[in-house]
Parts: structure tokens; sequence; C-alpha cells
């Protein structure tokens, strides 16, 4: 963007106008982009503190600990921190650590339109 000025007459004080750049045409062309693959570890909440196989992550365990993760009322619902504000985990959500450990909550559909299960020999907590 670039910024000229000029003035109205010597009465007058300085007027600033804004030239946003020149677009070039994309012709009606709407792009598209496919989201990267990558792997991240998820576990779903079923309600009441339980998790659908039965143990909790040690990076949740961790979020209670920091602070990031937090319960209200003792079980139902939870809050994750996010960089978004604080999201509200309620039964039947997954709970995502993300690529940069960061973690959020996922409502079910949007999960399983998402992500795939990843067959692995390790097993990660």
């Amino acid at each position: 963007m670039t910024l000229n000025s000029f003035s109205l007459g010597t009465a007058r004080p300085l007027v600033w106008v804004w030239a946003m750049p020149t677009v070039p045409d994309l012709k009606g062309k709407i792009m598209k982009y496919r989201k990267k693959p990558v792997v991240v570890e998820a576990v779903r909440y079923l309600g009441k503190g339980n998790m659908e196989n039965r143990e909790v992550p040690t990076w949740l365990w961790e979020a209670f600990k920091e602070g990031i993760a937090m319960s209200t009322t003792g079980t139902d619902p939870f809050i994750i921190k996010t960089l978004e504000g604080d999201m509200i985990v309620s039964p039947g959500d997954y709970i995502v650590q993300g690529v940069n450990g960061k973690l959020y909550p996922c409502k079910p559909d949007i999960f399983k339109q998402t992500y795939e299960k990843v067959e692995t020999d390790e097993t990660t907590s």
C-alpha cells in the first residue's frame, strides 16, 4: 500500500490518501487449498471425567496441572484455554493436541470429517 499526500490550498490542512495496491485479475478463479496431512493425538471425552479409551493422556494431565484445562463444576463441562479464548469441552467432544502441542476441543462431526485413525505400533500418552 502506498501513502500519498497533497494540500488543498495554503490555508487547508494536509490530506492523506491511501492508494490500494493493484490486484492481479484472477478472472473469477477461486483458489482451493488442501489441508496438509498432519498426525495429531486426540481423545474423546465421554463426560464425568471419563475418556473413550479409559486413559487420560499425559499431555491432558499436564494441561490440568498447568491450568490450561480446568473444570468449573468438578466434571462437566470443562474448559480448555486456547489462543482464541476459553473453549468448552462437552461430553462427546474430542480433545486434540495439535502440531505445536496446543490443545483444542473438536465436535464429533467435525472430527470425523477432518481426521482418520492412524494405525501405529507405538503407544503414546
